[in-house]
């Protein structure tokens, strides 16, 4: 638990206090940007509430060693399928839940991306929540707080994690060896040194990331639309089975046009492609209203990613619709 303890002192505290003067409520909602060790923190929690020792956690009772090996049999841990958290996922829970416990006494679930949940799903989590035992714990996990039914957060002590600075996490991952325009694009990825480093040393994110630097050469430039773009370097992706590339790519496109953005009001300390936008010859122009219609149709097209639809369809509409704002 050494990262979240030395990156959410405040948090590992407030936990801390918490079990200390019996003052633990029964579900808690994490909620903070990527990277900010809301999971580690769910099981540090965890610890708190099985460990059997005076000064908790102690990390060496039978609790603590099964909870550091994440085989604890009393602690269910849960996760989006696809981008969505559906009703039979939270139905199994309640299973679980409604059984005899496998060990006497308390038991924690751990739900991630809660805010992932369909309709059904949160209503079946809601009156769970509703009905919990006195000896049952949970932590929901979520990056988009304002996605999370209220009547599911009304039930929830809400804990805020700190999110680390980008400059810090760039130099972590320079340090490692990740090209420093590339740590810049990461960092606004993910929070986590451990994550950032997975997605830089990623083929398919690194080929995603050279795709869409030949487009933003030709938004820049005009040289070629970004259909023709796409049509003759995409095809593999395109084709990518796993929609977070497409996220990734749509997220790459935003990060653009803010630069392009930042970059007329002479604002580069953030900028994302600070070498792309530097090295194009002659002054960088776009109307604030053409910046903002793109970043909204790019936005429109990531949600488009959470229902189940034609990429190479939704892929054309985009650039056409692109096109018909940069003229």
């Amino acid at each position: 638990f050494s990262q979240f303890l030395e990156n959410q002192p405040q948090v590992a505290k407030l936990l801390n206090n918490s079990v200390e003067k019996n003052h633990l409520v029964h579900v808690y909602l994490f909620d903070g940007p990527s990277g900010t060790h809301k999971l580690e923190a769910a099981y540090y929690l965890s610890a708190l509430i099985f460990c059997q020792a005076q000064d908790k956690p102690c990390f060496n009772c039978a609790h603590c060693k099964r909870i550091l090996d994440h085989n604890h049999p009393s602690i269910f841990h849960l996760r989006a399928e696809k981008n969505m958290i559906r009703k039979p996922q939270i139905d199994e829970l309640i299973h679980e839940f409604s059984l005899t416990a496998l060990e006497e006494g308390k038991r924690v679930f751990i739900i991630e991306d809660i805010d992932k949940a369909n309709k059904s799903a949160s209503n079946s989590l809601l009156k769970f929540l509703e009905e919990l035992s006195p000896t049952d714990y949970g932590v929901l996990i979520t990056e988009n707080l304002s996605s999370v039914l209220e009547t599911i957060k009304s039930r929830c002590q809400i804990i805020s994690f700190r999110k680390a600075k980008e400059k810090d996490v760039i130099a972590l991952l320079t340090e490692e060896g990740v090209r420093e325009n590339i740590a810049r694009l990461v960092v606004k990825l993910t929070n986590s040194l451990e994550k950032g480093l997975d997605i830089a040393s990623d083929p398919e994110f690194l080929e995603t990331y050279d795709l869409a630097q030949k487009i933003m050469i030709n938004l820049l430039l005009g040289n070629e639309s970004p259909l023709v773009t796409l049509n003759l370097f995409g095809k593999k992706f395109l084709k990518l089975e796993d929609h977070k590339y497409h996220q990734y790519f749509l997220d790459m496109l935003v990060y653009f046009y803010n630069d392009i953005l930042m970059f007329q009001l002479g604002n580069i300390e953030d900028i994302v492609y600070f070498d792309l936008l530097n090295n194009v010859d002659g002054k960088i122009e776009m109307e604030y209203e053409k910046i903002i219609a793109n970043i909204e149709l790019l936005l429109a097209a990531k949600n488009k990613l959470n229902f189940y639809i034609n990429i190479d369809l939704m892929f054309f509409d985009l650039f056409l619709e692109m096109e018909k704002i940069n003229g």
